[in-house]
Order: structure tokens, then sequence, then C-alpha cells
């Protein structure tokens, strides 16, 4: 199973991560790019591992539909670890499948954060500006 995080997504993300360290963008903005490139990351070593699990679990989704939002409050890089660590715990089940939908979930809470932060920035770059924008058209 792949990670379905739109395009807009993973382009303003990645457009952030590169700016991680520069003066152009808020450390916040960088967090939340971190996350939304480690979810994809994660989907990645999934699939590649072939450990996606095929069928919903109920109780994997009720501690999962508790704790993914909370990817909004990471401050740190070391926060964005210690998150992905918790989660990556919640989403395998007893069986070592990972629940990888959730990650898609966690993404998205991460790139709507980015894009609030970022609609408030006076100036941003141009192709920063379009990556937030076309973003904003789809989500």
């Amino acid at each position: 199973m792949m990670l379905d995080i739109q395009n807009t997504a993973l382009d303003l993300g990645s457009k952030i991560f590169d700016l991680i360290g520069t003066d152009t963008v808020p450390e916040s903005a960088g967090t939340m790019a971190l996350a939304i490139m480690t979810a994809q990351e994660t989907a990645a070593r999934v699939a590649f591992q072939g450990t996606a699990a095929a069928e919903a679990d109920e109780a994997i989704d009720a501690r999962a539909v508790d704790y993914v939002p909370f990817v909004v409050e990471c401050g740190t890089a070391a926060e964005v670890v210690a998150y992905f660590d918790a989660l990556d715990n919640i989403l395998t089940d007893a069986s070592g499948r990972y629940h990888v939908k959730w990650l898609a979930v966690a993404a998205d809470c991460a790139c709507k954060a980015l894009a609030f932060l970022l609609s408030g920035m006076d100036t941003l770059p141009a192709n920063l500006a379009e990556a937030v924008s076309a973003y904003g058209n789809n989500a």
C-alpha cells in the first residue's frame, strides 16, 4: 500500500525542507516539513519491507485517531523523531503489520499547519508562494 499524500503537499514539504537552516522560513515551518518528509520516508520503508497491513484494525485506529493530530505540536526535529517513534509503535499491530494509512493523515495535518504558518509571512520566494498556493487549491 502506497502512501496517499497529495503531490502538492509533498512539493511544499520538500521546498521547505530544502530551506531548513536558512533565514527564509521560520524554524517551525522546517519542523512541519520534516514531519511530512518523515511520513513519506516511513511509508517508503514499509512498502519496501512489504509490511503494510491490508485490513483495518479498530484498536489501532482508535489509538491513532487520538494521537496523529498531535504532529502539529512538534516544535523541534527531536520532537518529530520522538513523535514518529511513538507513532510507529501505535501503527504496528501484533503480527508486525504497519497501518500506513495513518501516515497520510499525519502528513496532511503537518502540511495544513505548514501552509497556515507560511500564509502569515509577508514575503516568500516566488516558488514557495506558488507551492503554498497550489497546496491551498488542492487541500
